[in-house]
């Protein structure tokens, strides 16, 4: 009853913010296409604010009192902060590293308490927490940019959490992966299919840092640690090769690109609903995958990762297959 109450909480509160937020940001605040940017007209950026009322909501109505998740909220907040004088007043690259590191190492600290670690474990997993938040928090930014792509991940791992913390008993993470539901249905209508507004800084700041230190959360309290994290695989998968890859070419990492999978193949033609599709696919099976798992058979597990590796693997190489299936296209017609 306390998730059911949680999910239509943040739900309504994430539905009922966004148009008020629509209407404060439609001319104050417009993302303008640049060199990273797979749209072509100027959007309202900032509508994650309505991500942050939907969960602060959720948590409200499902009475959670569990320290582990208010830190998590409060730590994604402060990032989702930083987000937002970013949107306002656009922040030099290396004074939002530096304000990301110093919440991340806090938030960590706060997370790794009670743990009864040895010191040296302790650092190790503040450190350890620490890199993962900040990572996945500039990977979602760094992924967020096509209508609907990053509030599909929210809304598939939400779901995917909620099985998770039904399937290990562990009430917390039931009710974290159902407000994650509840705010991203709130807010999907608004930026996919067509969006009226993107999250901007501020709501992919805050969704990466909320999706990381919940799957820490989860993984505190006895939830398998592949059930917490397979649903962010793929962000995970697709900024790391795109940064290898344009470190190795020379590129300059921090510089604005289109050379993230989903961009490559927007760039080549596809539109933003079948990207999204293909992303949300993805992330379902990943997840599926993950519980296996919860089953004792080695086999299975076995199973289960490999197929994980196999859709990563897939989807990365997309756009060679895509480019490919083009070329022969025009060779053909030309004969």
């Amino acid at each position: 009853m306390h998730a059911f109450l949680a999910a239509a909480s943040a739900y309504a509160a994430a539905s009922l913010a966004s148009p008020l937020i629509l209407r404060a940001i439609s001319r104050s605040l417009l993302d303008v296409p640049n060199d990273r940017s797979s749209h072509s007209h100027p959007t309202p950026r900032g509508g994650g604010v309505a991500l942050i009322f939907g969960v602060g909501a959720g948590l409200v109505a499902g009475r959670v009192d569990d320290q582990l998740l208010i830190t998590a909220f409060t730590l994604s907040v402060l990032m989702g902060a930083i987000g937002l004088a970013d949107d306002v007043r656009s922040l030099p690259v290396l004074q939002r590293l530096i304000l990301q590191a110093g919440i991340g190492i806090g938030g960590s600290v706060a997370l790794v308490l009670g743990t009864g670690l040895s010191r040296p474990l302790a650092i190790a997993a503040v450190a350890v927490i620490a890199i993962w938040a900040i990572g996945f928090v500039n990977a979602f930014n760094f992924m967020d940019g096509i209508n609907g792509i990053s509030i599909t991940l929210l809304l598939l791992t939400g779901l995917a959490w909620t099985v998770a913390g039904l399937a290990e008993s562990v009430p917390a993470i039931v009710v974290a992966g159902a407000i994650t539901v509840g705010m991203a249905a709130g807010v999907l209508p608004w930026n996919f299919p067509i969006a009226r507004f993107f999250i901007g800084d501020v709501g992919s700041y805050f969704s990466g840092a909320w999706l990381a230190s919940v799957s820490v959360v989860g993984t505190r309290l006895g939830v398998a640690p592949i059930l917490m994290v397979a649903p962010l695989v793929l962000y995970a998968a697709d900024t790391s090769v795109t940064l290898i890859r344009r470190r190795v070419a020379g590129a300059p990492l921090l510089s604005a690109h289109r050379t993230h999978v989903y961009q490559q193949l927007v760039a080549g033609g596809w539109s933003h609903t079948k990207t999204t599709g293909l992303v949300a696919s993805s992330v379902l099976i990943i997840s599926a995958a993950s519980f296996t798992w919860l089953v004792e058979s080695v086999a299975l597990r076995l199973a289960g990762t490999t197929l994980i590796g196999v859709v990563v693997v897939f989807y990365l190489v997309t756009p060679l297959v895509v480019a490919r299936y083009q070329r022969r296209s025009k060779s053909e017609q030309a004969r």
